[in-house]
């Protein structure tokens, strides 16, 4: 059976097949939340006052895991000769698991402050200079997520955002989530893709944790494919280690 757009998005938040738990929950997930909005204002302040040191900056994105409850699983290792890894996008936390596992920084079109940008690993893709960044940073590779927004995992779109030529070695990232009670991501019809989705970041604070499966697979090498032949060959890879569809939407 062919997968729609609509197939690819969650309109309900919550997932739950026994709802009475959910509720028996709840207490406590607001009790978490109201914790967790108090680590995330300390967040805020650490990351205006602390210099913007390496060390620092882990440490900063190990306080923001604990503060979204974001729990990361790695399978497979990094290639310390690939600068351009590429992953689908299931949440808008992504950015944040794979920096703190990989080391990466993200490129998104979000308007989101500074600091949390900052802290989630995530660059300003209109202000983010190739050459410059891996000549400042060389050992931070970049996290590329070309579907253009994030999808409940059921298939995996078109790559249709290549700011520029990726490289001729390039590591694919399968990244899935899970959590109890609810979805991770919630569209709606009124929802922007430039604009950071708050409200689902807001559910991480009150759910009691989120895990995160990051699998590193093999780099792959250009050869002689042009850019679009390159990235399909990438997408398979990804296609194949999700068990998921290639569709062309």
């Amino acid at each position: 059976m062919a997968i729609t757009a609509n197939g690819l998005i969650n309109d309900d938040r919550f997932c739950g097949e026994n709802i009475v738990q959910f509720f028996l929950y709840l207490p406590f997930g607001v009790a978490l939340l109201a914790l967790r909005t108090i680590l995330a204002l300390i967040l805020w302040i650490a990351s205006i006052l602390l210099p913007n040191s390496l060390t620092v900056r882990h440490l900063l994105s190990t306080f923001a895991c604990w503060t979204f409850g974001v729990y990361v699983k790695v399978k497979g290792c990094k290639d310390s000769k690939c600068c351009v890894l590429v992953a689908n996008c299931v949440s808008c936390l992504d950015s944040l698991a794979v920096s703190h596992a990989l080391g990466s920084i993200s490129l998104k079109k979000w308007k989101v402050p500074p600091f949390f940008a900052s802290t989630l690993g995530i660059k300003n893709a209109a202000q983010f200079n190739r050459k410059q960044h891996f000549a400042d940073c060389p050992t931070k590779p970049l996290l590329l997520q070309p579907e253009g927004g994030a999808t409940n995992g059921k298939g995996l779109l078109k790559f249709t955002d290549w700011p520029f030529q990726i490289g001729n070695r390039v590591q694919p990232i399968a990244i899935t989530v899970k959590r109890p009670f609810t979805n991770v991501t919630v569209h709606r019809p009124t929802d922007s893709r430039d604009k950071f989705p708050w409200s689902d970041a807001l559910w991480f604070l009150w759910t009691p944790v989120t895990v995160f499966h990051v699998t590193v697979l093999p780099a792959m090498e250009r050869h002689d494919d042009d850019d679009d032949a390159f990235s399909q060959r990438i997408r398979a890879g990804i296609a194949q280690e999700l068990g998921v569809r290639i569709l062309d939407i």
